[in-house]
């Protein structure tokens, strides 16, 4: 008997270089089986069988997730540890009452400001940690000694401003 009997089934749309593209667009996007089933034209169940039955696919599509899973860890944790500028929304309300009662809320107006978020000494050590070599506390730079500072605090009563001197004295007017 010979050998050279075609398999039955369909012919598999797997190529070799599936596993390349699947890695790239996994660390560079972190496409998911969706994604994935689109750029190979294919359905998600392939996808899936191509993970089962390819173990270069398979380990092509993992490494490449792990790489972008990581490399946003990563910038998120720098940006906690170093800390960032934001944008904070925060809407003013006009209550009313109608005639028969009930109360209704309404948006009077929106202030949009920048809020500037600290860094994160926690943060600052994982990333020591992890990128520095740091491994225990011992390993860590000496600081100098706090030095003794005044502080001087004048307590005045609080400042009574409307919501439209608010929006005035944010937008510079």
């Amino acid at each position: 008997m010979s050998n050279d009997k075609p398999k039955p089934g369909r012919p598999t749309k797997y190529k070799a270089g599936y596993a390349k593209q699947a890695y790239f667009a996994s660390r560079q996007f972190g496409a998911t089986i969706p994604e994935l089933a689109q750029l190979f034209d294919v359905v998600e169940s392939t996808v899936n069988l191509w993970i089962t039955k390819y173990p270069k696919f398979s380990d092509a599509v993992k490494n490449g997730r792990n790489e972008y899973d990581n490399s946003n860890v990563q910038e998120a944790l720098l940006k906690r540890a170093l800390g960032y500028k934001t944008k904070e929304d925060t809407v003013h309300y006009k209550i009313f009452k109608d005639k028969d009662g009930h109360t209704y809320q309404e948006p009077e107006c929106r202030i949009t400001r920048e809020v500037e978020v600290p860094p994160n000494v926690r943060a600052c050590h994982i990333w020591l940690h992890n990128r520095a070599g740091w491994k225990n506390i011992s390993e860590r730079p000496e600081l100098p000694p706090a030095q003794p500072m005044q502080i001087n605090v004048i307590l005045e009563p609080p400042k009574r401003i409307t919501v439209d001197a608010q929006v005035k004295e944010l937008n510079g007017s």
